[in-house]
């Protein structure tokens, strides 16, 4: 294709006026999506699952701080090789790391529910019914 017909058939397609959209159409596409969507976007757990699913997640977190004594107690104790060297040295180095990783972890727990929370309510159209 030359340069000068493509310039031509520039001018002419912007000379043409915009399409303009039925009056009625927003209309008709909310009505259509409103009649399609399902109730609630998205999977949905049952609030028995949720709290089942929180207390078997606090109970691993529960059993591992209340075990960690009696590992390290093992390891101290047990027998002597390289890799409970190693964890030794690791959990020394990581004991005063501890209580800010848990603070760290419990403060994304908390962002990541909330921003779970706002998108529901924001994205998904669960704010307004207009």
């Amino acid at each position: 294709m030359d340069a000068e017909l493509a310039r031509r058939v520039d001018a002419a397609l912007k000379q043409l006026p915009a399409p303009a959209a039925p009056a009625t159409l927003a209309a008709r596409v909310m009505g259509a999506i409103r009649d399609e969507a399902p109730a609630r976007a998205g999977v949905e757990w049952p609030v028995a699952w949720k709290i089942a699913l929180t207390a078997m997640a606090a109970l691993l977190v529960a059993g591992a701080l209340l075990a960690w004594p009696y590992a390290l107690e093992f390891a101290r104790t047990g027998w002597q090789s390289p890799a409970v060297v190693l964890l030794r040295a690791t959990a020394a180095a990581a004991r005063p790391l501890v209580p800010v990783a848990l603070l760290y972890i419990a403060a994304m727990v908390a962002a990541c529910a909330a921003a779970a929370s706002m998108l529901k309510h924001v994205a998904l159209g669960g704010a307004s019914n207009s």
